[in-house]
């Protein structure tokens, strides 16, 4: 029990560790330095327009659109909301290996293997003695199909023949 609290704790804090830094404050795009130039060059012909007249004001008047437009085109796109969940999914599917790794193909706690082994055979032994002292079907059958599981062939096959004795 120990050891998978300490496990979790710390697969728990790489976790936050690796997503700190999305939490931090966005840094917006650095504008490109061709909208500077745009923007200059923008300047100088509104100066430009304020002193001509006739043919070469709509001109000059055209490319201040021109470059108006352009620069509408530099306009960073709007950002999009978060979505939560692939970060959920992502999590959930790195819970369920991690999981399924940690109980099925890592080795045992030293001492777990023989507790279970001991808690086994002692609950096999109460089925088998109960089903002897009661002599029912039903307790039988229990003895045997639990010998089974744990596959203590013999105990079944005893358990299972005193049933056929029993109920053929």
């Amino acid at each position: 029990m120990m050891a998978t609290l300490i496990f979790l704790v710390l697969f728990f804090l790489g976790l936050y560790l690796a997503l700190r830094p999305l939490r931090g404050p966005r840094e917006p795009f650095p504008e490109p330095p061709r909208r500077e130039e745009l923007l200059k060059e923008l300047e100088v012909l509104k100066e430009e327009v304020k002193g001509l007249e006739g043919e070469e004001r709509k001109l000059a008047m055209a490319r201040v659109v021109e470059l108006e437009r352009a620069l509408d085109g530099w306009r960073p796109p709007e950002p999009r909301p978060f979505n939560p969940w692939p970060v959920a999914l992502a999590l959930g599917v790195v819970v369920l290996l991690g999981v399924g790794l940690w109980r099925y193909t890592l080795p045992r706690l030293p001492g777990e293997t023989t507790v279970t082994a001991r808690a086994e055979a002692r609950e096999l032994k109460a089925l088998q003695d109960k089903a002897k002292r009661t002599g029912e079907v039903a307790d039988l059958l229990a003895w045997g199909r639990r010998a089974y599981e744990l596959q203590a062939f013999d105990q079944a096959a005893e358990a299972y023949l005193e049933v056929l004795k029993k109920d053929p």
